[in-house]
């Protein structure tokens, strides 16, 4: 089962997400630019804060099971490889 650990965390919390796999939301602003699943959120999102679009807050899903995080990656409209 996915859970819901925060919305619309300011980008300066990245630091506080735990290395656990999840999904991920990201906006910039009011406007969402991009979703995913990764093996490990807090790496994922230090990486795509670096060199991945440019977002101002973000959503995150600690999800163990594979197949739940694809799932969900699906409905929140990411697609592609985990991270």
């Amino acid at each position: 089962m996915a859970h819901a650990n925060g919305l619309r965390w300011p980008l300066k919390r990245i630091k506080h997400l735990p290395s656990t796999a999840g999904v991920y939301v990201l906006y910039n602003r009011t406007r969402r630019v991009a979703a995913g699943r990764t093996f490990n959120l807090r790496r994922a999102l230090e990486g795509l804060a670096r060199s991945g679009p440019t977002f101002t807050s973000f959503d995150w899903y600690a999800v163990r099971r594979e197949e739940e995080r694809t799932r969900l990656a699906a409905e929140l409209g990411a697609g592609g490889e985990e991270e």
